[in-house]
């Protein structure tokens, strides 16, 4: 078994998914014997293969055309993924050598009920034009936890905003996990990557979620609400 499966999606951004692969292919071998790599894409316009010798890479692809799936999407990579833990961090996260080497040899020490999260340099919040330090989706997590405690809710899938921070800011603490940075340099960059020609409106999902707050904060009913297949 891996100790770990990362996780990623795109809509639209095949050369993005491969110049991933490109960078993780540049590590060293040691570290890239540890991992696996899940790429969803999110029912992009065109269907292409992605490639790679050396990395454990699985290519799925939704069969479905939902705007703003990004949390089914996750959803699957979660369900397919073999490795001890799961990291996720959306495509135009690039993360170090150093940083990814230091996961895998401190993630067997970790606690299992933790979703560790990352200081990410030059990521700029695309909705309030703020400088983070942290990006909600880009974090690891014990991947039995996550199937059992966490999931993304789709009910936010079909309009922008949301899922991530209803995930880990509300239900995830509500049954039982735990938040917290790992390290303290920054293992992820950002390269200011966005998904054009679909509608950034957060009004429904913004609605959606006060809803969910008022009732509780449930937990989601079901995962990967459509079709998919292997690339």
């Amino acid at each position: 078994m891996k100790r770990i499966s990362l996780i990623s999606h795109y809509y639209n951004s095949f050369p993005r998914a491969q110049a991933l692969i490109a960078h993780l292919e540049t590590f060293d071998q040691t570290i890239l014997d540890e991992i696996e790599l899940i790429i969803v894409d999110d029912h992009s316009e065109t269907s292409e293969k992605l490639t790679s010798d050396i990395i454990s890479l699985k290519q799925v692809r939704v069969e479905e055309d939902i705007a703003w799936n990004q949390g089914g999407a996750r959803n699957l990579g979660a369900l397919l993924a073999q490795g001890s833990w799961l990291l996720y961090f959306d495509i135009d996260q690039q993360i170090s050598e150093f940083g990814l080497k230091s996961i895998v040899e401190q993630c067997h020490r970790l606690d299992r009920e933790t979703m560790y999260m990352f200081y990410v340099d030059q990521f700029v919040d695309s909705n309030t034009n703020t400088p983070m330090n942290v990006h909600p989706n880009t974090f690891l997590v014990d991947a039995t936890m996550f199937r059992t405690t966490g999931m993304y809710d789709e009910d936010f899938s079909g309009n922008y905003g949301y899922e991530d921070l209803y995930l880990t800011y509300y239900y995830w603490d509500q049954y039982g996990g735990k938040r917290a940075i790992l390290g303290d340099r920054r293992f992820f960059q950002d390269q200011n990557f966005r998904t054009t020609n679909l509608a950034r409106d957060l009004t429904v999902n913004k609605a959606k979620l006060q809803q969910k707050i008022l009732m509780g904060v449930p937990r989601p009913h079901s995962y990967v609400r459509f079709h998919w297949h292997n690339v």
